[in-house]
């Protein structure tokens, strides 16, 4: 047994502490190792208790590592995995609300529409989502303000029944946290000019209509997957019709947006047996019912190719 000198550095001191230092082949030093032995435990943390006791004992770290591996103990405590269990389902707890109680939302764009002959502006659409029936409305936003995103949340309440969400989700995105509150000092800023982050101010407008806002973490699109799967049909929509490319007026954007919002509303969720006959079950059946063929395609003459 031999007696060594530590010195380390504590809050800006130099401390010395003498500890005992042994072999760590030796029967002795390995008895001692085999009782600092924690189970299911780090090496380091191991070390340091090591040290705490006043100890040194060579080749340490390697005799401990090995001992973790080779424990019997502690093979059998990481054998046993961890239960998990699954969150409360948002569609599940819709269902016992109107549509829409529970409604995603994300903002796609910026887009262009024509004003005048010569004269265009900058426009945003907004999606809506309802929780529970999967069902789209799409808006236009033509500024991103707190005052204008709730003028386009009313507008699609009362496009479906006056049904005012409770609470509204959505991602960290930029064009979420970056929606300003209305100022009148402001209004004469370029328009390419990045809006300031204030998501403060939303929260208050929509905490004023009794409307939660509930964002995800930042940096995880993933955590908000119903909102980004509807901006990825949206956005396959619009590349495939070629749609973005041209220039339409204000009014023409308003119904292209309902014409979209129909077609996307009629995508099929899940198929089932009604009747021993096969049938999809879509947004809009979920919304408005079945209701046969009485607003078909063919009925309506809308051009679907």
């Amino acid at each position: 047994v031999y007696l060594v000198t530590r010195a380390f550095q504590m809050e800006s001191k130099v401390t010395q502490q003498r500890l005992r230092l042994l072999d760590g082949k030796s029967m002795v030093g390995r008895s001692i190792l085999n009782d600092l032995h924690q189970h299911c435990s780090g090496t380091d943390r191991e070390l340091g208790f090591m040290i705490s006791q006043n100890i040194y004992i060579t080749h340490a770290r390697k005799y401990l590592k090995d001992l973790q591996a080779s424990c019997l103990t502690c093979k059998k405590l990481r054998k046993v995995t961890a239960e998990y269990y699954m969150g409360p389902s948002l569609t599940e707890m819709s269902s016992q609300y109107p549509p829409y109680y529970r409604t995603h939302t994300d903002v796609y764009g910026p887009l262009w529409c024509k004003l005048t002959k010569n004269i265009k502006k900058k426009f945003w659409i907004g999606v809506f989502s309802c929780a529970w029936s999967r069902h789209v409305t799409l808006t236009m936003l033509l500024d991103m303000t707190a005052d204008q995103f709730l003028q386009a949340l009313k507008t699609c309440s009362y496009q479906n029944g006056g049904s005012l969400p409770r609470f509204l989700h959505a991602d960290f995105g930029t064009n979420i946290v970056g929606i300003t509150k209305i100022d009148d000092k402001e209004e004469e800023d370029d328009e390419d000019e990045t809006p300031d982050l204030d998501v403060v101010s939303l929260k208050n407008v929509l905490g004023e209509n009794k409307i939660e806002l509930k964002l995800s973490s930042p940096g995880a699109p993933w955590r908000q997957g119903a909102s980004e799967s509807l901006n990825k049909v949206l956005a396959q929509t619009m590349r495939r019709t070629n749609i973005t490319s041209q220039k339409y007026h204000l009014t023409q954007w308003t119904h292209l947006l309902a014409f979209l919002s129909y077609h996307i509303n009629e995508r099929p969720l899940c198929t089932r047996f009604i009747m021993e006959s096969l049938s999809s079950v879509t947004p809009n059946n979920l919304v408005y019912g079945m209701r046969g063929n009485f607003y078909s395609a063919s009925r309506m003459k809308l051009e679907t190719d």
